[in-house]
């Protein structure tokens, strides 16, 4: 059986023609330059973009020996100039020269005659405790005669009973196991009308058994 193509899938099966633009690689590397090119001149726009950049700031690298002016060497410096050269003095004004450990030093005579203002007495002063601030209490605490001649009432005397226990064995627990009072319990009204089914549940109910008591008649049949 001959098969034959259809043309447009002879149209599709063509080649794609090249771009007339289109040239294949350079034969050689050396490429040749028109005479016109070699006879052009360039314009003004070309010179100025030809030109290298200049840098007015430029500097060159300096030199690591630095050259000091003769105005630089031969200047004298000021009396303010001379206080502020002068190394500060590193001296404790508080320290004392002990000559064994824990030696008194003397007081000063300013130090004691010396009256404090009325903000320092107020910060000297001891912060007092709250009104409702209670000390902790003595050992032993005593107790109240009446608390000690007190007699217990009767029901007192009830609830300081402890619980029965019963001696019998204890039986195995079962989880499962239904007591007697829940097995003769009745339920209430409220109960049985939440248990029914809904009307539209038992609607399909009853369409579902009707069917089912029809598929063995037609069965028989």
């Amino acid at each position: 059986m001959l098969v034959y193509a259809s043309p447009r899938l002879h149209e599709l099966a063509r080649h794609r023609d090249p771009h007339r633009h289109w040239e294949c690689d350079r034969p050689t590397p050396q490429w040749s330059v028109s005479d016109a090119a070699k006879r052009a001149q360039p314009s003004e726009r070309i010179h100025a973009l030809s030109a290298p950049k200049s840098y007015t700031w430029f500097e060159y690298d300096r030199s690591p020996y630095t050259q000091i002016t003769l105005g630089a060497r031969t200047t004298t410096a000021t009396n303010r100039l001379e206080m502020l050269a002068r190394p500060k003095k590193r001296e404790d004004t508080f320290a004392y020269a002990e000559k064994y450990w824990g030696q008194p030093f003397p007081v000063r005579e300013e130090a004691k005659h010396a009256h404090p203002s009325d903000l320092i007495e107020s910060l000297a002063q001891a912060k007092s405790c709250n009104e409702e601030f209670q000390y902790e209490r003595v050992l032993p605490i005593p107790v109240a005669e009446s608390a000690l001649k007190a007699l217990a009432s009767q029901r007192m005397h009830q609830l300081s009973q402890p619980k029965p226990r019963s001696v019998a064995p204890v039986v195995a627990f079962d989880p499962y196991q239904v007591s007697d009072a829940a097995q003769k319990a009745r339920a209430s009204q409220r109960i049985r009308e939440l248990s029914m089914s809904l009307p539209r549940k038992m609607k399909d109910r009853a369409k579902k058994a009707r069917t089912e008591t029809q598929i063995p008649k037609t069965t028989e049949s």
